[in-house]
């Protein structure tokens, strides 16, 4: 079972989340219940701790808090349960999407989806997905960076200007590592067409039950 989502199609995973995800708002409760008992086993399956099932939803903390206490002064406290219950879902079922398939993969998997529509256009999008992905980490630590050299600077109390120049700081280094990546894109002779990839996709029997059962789900 360790290796039972790992060993699906990534193609197979982004389907199932984003049906999944758009189904939690449009079914009933008992829809709901049995997302959660889903996402239960999926989250053993997966081998990730009860820890990181609360560290998942830490960003969205704040996002939680507004949500129920304008729920609360609105008087429907349930409702607000409910929603603050599908966002947590939603945000599981992204984070198993993430853990259990690498950045490679699921780059291609987009690109392969949207090629139909998108036609060469696909590769573009891929390596801007790719892109923004390597981007987070490397833009949270930039900000850290800065933050530190600023601090180090004596700087205890921040004013106005203080967030602009931290903004002007980030934004040159954003600039400038856009730069280096373009020069790089056009030595290397990049094509949106005619080219390979480190990975390669191919639905197995166990994506085409899966996907069986997506549409099973969608039907009823």
């Amino acid at each position: 079972m360790d290796n039972f989502l790992k060993s699906m199609d990534p193609r197979t995973k982004l389907l199932g989340v984003l049906l999944l995800s758009a189904l939690l708002f449009v079914k009933p409760l008992s829809f709901q219940i049995f997302s959660t008992l889903l996402v239960a086993f999926l989250w053993n399956t997966a081998n990730l701790s009860l820890s990181q099932l609360f560290r998942a939803l830490k960003p969205m903390s704040f996002f939680f808090a507004f949500l129920f206490f304008a729920y609360v002064f609105l008087g429907n406290l349930a409702e607000g349960i409910l929603q603050i219950w599908r966002f947590s879902l939603l945000i599981w079922i992204a984070h198993l999407l993430v853990s259990t398939t690498s950045t490679g993969k699921l780059v291609l998997a987009v690109e392969r989806l949207t090629r139909p529509i998108l036609g060469r256009r696909a590769r573009t999008l891929g390596i801007l997905l790719s892109l923004t992905i390597r981007f987070i980490p490397l833009l949270q630590s930039e900000s850290e960076t800065v933050r530190d050299a600023m601090k180090s600077r004596c700087l205890r109390k921040w004013k106005p200007r203080h967030f602009g120049l931290f903004i002007e700081r980030m934004l040159g280094k954003s600039i400038e590592r856009v730069g280096r990546i373009g020069d790089a894109f056009i030595s290397r002779g990049y094509r949106d067409q005619g080219t390979t990839s480190y990975h390669s996709l191919s639905f197995r029997s166990l994506d085409y039950g899966i996907l069986v059962f997506l549409a099973v789900l969608l039907w009823i």
